[in-house]
This record gives C-alpha cells, sequence and structure tokens, in this order.
C-alpha cells in the first residue's frame, strides 16, 4: 500500500540543505523555517541522508561533505533567499528575495513565465528585476525602478553585478515566499 503524497518538493530538500548549512539544525528548526509538517521534515532529512549530504546525530543535523558541495553548487548560481522589507513595490504579506547570478539572458521575453512560475509555488506577487549596465530595472524596461525608492535602496545595498536577476516574491507565510523563489531560481537555471 502506497502512503500519501509528500507534502514537499525540491524546493525544500535545497531550502533544508541551506538551513542546515549555517550550522547544526534541529528538525523543530526545520519545521518551523521549511513550513511543512515533522513528518515531512523527517522525510526530508532521511532523503537527504539517503544521498549523503547531511548526518544527523542526537545534537542536530549537519553537513556532509557530499552536502556542502551541492550547497556551493547552488549558491554559484543563486543567494539564499532572503528577507526582504522594503514594500513599496510589493503590498503586505512576507516579502523575500532571491538573486540569480549572471542570468539575465536566460529569462523569457517578459519574465512572464518566471513570475508565473513564483505564482504556482505558492507566492501571491511575485516582481522581476535584472541589472544592466549597473542599473536595477524591469526586464521589458517599460516601468522605471527609480518610481520605487525604498525597493531601490534596498537593492543597492545587495552584491549584485550586471546580467543577475531579482526576483521578490510575497506571500501570506515566509515560507512560501522562499520555496516559490528556489523554483523560480531552478527555472531560470535549468
Amino acid at each position: 500500500m502506497a502512503g500519501a503524497n509528500p507534502s514537499f518538493g525540491e524546493s525544500h530538500l535545497i531550502r533544508a540543505l541551506l538551513e542546515i548549512s549555517g550550522g547544526r539544525a534541529s528538525r523543530n528548526k526545520l519545521v518551523e523555517r521549511l513550513g511543512v509538517g515533522e513528518g515531512s521534515v523527517r522525510t526530508i532529512l532521511k532523503r537527504l541522508a539517503d544521498n549523503g549530504l547531511v548526518s544527523s546525530t542526537n545534537a542536530g543535523h549537519s553537513l556532509t561533505d557530499a552536502g556542502e558541495k551541492q550547497v556551493s553548487s547552488h549558491l554559484e548560481k543563486f543567494s539564499k533567499p532572503d528577507v526582504f522589507s522594503a514594500n513599496d513595490m510589493i503590498l503586505g504579506g512576507e516579502n523575500a528575495f532571491i538573486i540569480v547570478k549572471g542570468a539575465s539572458d536566460k529569462l523569457s521575453a517578459s519574465a512572464l513565465a518566471e513570475r508565473d512560475t513564483a505564482l504556482k509555488a505558492g507566492a501571491d506577487t511575485a516582481v522581476i528585476l535584472v541589472v544592466r549596465d549597473g542599473r536595477i530595472q524591469f526586464p521589458s524596461g517599460g516601468v522605471d525602478v527609480e518610481d520605487y525608492p525604498e525597493t531601490l535602496k534596498e537593492l543597492e545595498n545587495k552584491e549584485l553585478g550586471d546580467g543577475d536577476v531579482v526576483v521578490i516574491a510575497s506571500s501570506s507565510r515566509m515560507p512560501k515566499s522562499q520555496d516559490a523563489l528556489i523554483e523560480v531560481a531552478l527555472k531560470i537555471c535549468a
């Protein structure tokens, strides 16, 4: 008899690795940060351990050398999802952002496919921005980011380079926003 379908996806596996990369992580911390139940976290940890990426002790869970390499591989392509506090562009909800490094040439023509990926992954809203010639702008160039001074100020404090893609997502819960960001980053990097 088969069990229920898992209530997590690839984004949860990657986010678990990223959470654990900060040092030992308890199962309770992962439940809170990933926004899934304890049973799902146990399954995530088992899957990561079965793939040789995580080791578990009574003191918590930590990355193996292979897990460290996996995290490094992801971080070469995109940043860890993080809180985004400016709310002049996206109103309400729990905002987060991710930087996909040097990937602006991989976006769809208007970046609608990437935005739709974020929405399908649980975001209520999502904005895609690119860095061109040292300026942060919308991919289509139609709207000026200068019209959003809080967003622009917050992004200017991030380590951005030409060709980078910035994705900002918002939802009712931070884990959903971060899941959406990972899904978009994976789509862009595919």
